[in-house]
């Protein structure tokens, strides 16, 4: 599950508090996802925003699909050559 957190305490991070990949540190996730590649990984990788997530507030489905789609393009790392 990718996710950005709102502040930087990891350890006492509430699932309320996460937001859409890339919102607040696009190089984090970025560097998460090109060292899975890097090692190999080709599982699955979701979004998992609860509905809380400030980011989707007022968006009806199809626009929190398109939204989480959004997010995933601007972090996911460019294919290798």
């Amino acid at each position: 599950h990718l996710a950005d957190p709102a502040r930087g305490d990891r350890q006492t991070l509430r699932d309320v508090e996460r937001s859409l990949p890339g919102e607040f540190s696009s190089t984090r996730v970025r560097s998460i996802l090109a060292a899975l590649a890097r090692h190999g990984y080709d599982g699955p990788v979701t979004v998992e925003p609860l509905s809380r997530c400030r980011s989707l507030e007022g968006l009806d489905p199809l626009q929190r699909a398109r939204k989480v789609r959004e997010a995933l393009r601007r972090v996911w790392p460019p294919a290798p050559p």
